[in-house]
């Protein structure tokens, strides 16, 4: 992953971060975005992270159907973020990921 790279990613997390926090509400239990099955007190947001080089990048919350901003690229990275995720190890975590895939020649 490229300074470059790092840099965005870490401003995409940080701003996604900051919705989560100002809709937590809607995290809560009883709110329309809670997993009611997953017994945790609220619901953390999944988000992909896309790549095929680790300089080109797209990324998405949620469903990874056929649709989003990481479909068609090879290499994917996953992270769970809530208010209380520490952004700076969330970005080393998806550098980890893809540098693992990349290397076993998924690209």
């Amino acid at each position: 992953m490229t300074p470059k790279v790092k840099e965005e990613i870490t401003a995409c997390l940080t701003s996604l971060q900051q919705d989560w926090a100002q809709n937590a509400q809607d995290w809560q239990p009883g709110g329309p975005c809670h997993d009611d099955d997953d017994g945790d007190e609220h619901t953390l947001m999944l988000v992909t992270f896309g790549t095929r080089d680790g300089e080109q990048w797209g990324m998405q919350t949620g469903s990874t159907d056929y649709v989003g901003g990481c479909y068609g690229l090879p290499v994917w990275a996953q992270v769970s973020l809530d208010h209380e995720t520490d952004i700076a190890e969330a970005v080393r975590e998806i550098s980890d990921q893809w540098d693992d895939e990349i290397l076993q020649g998924v690209a």
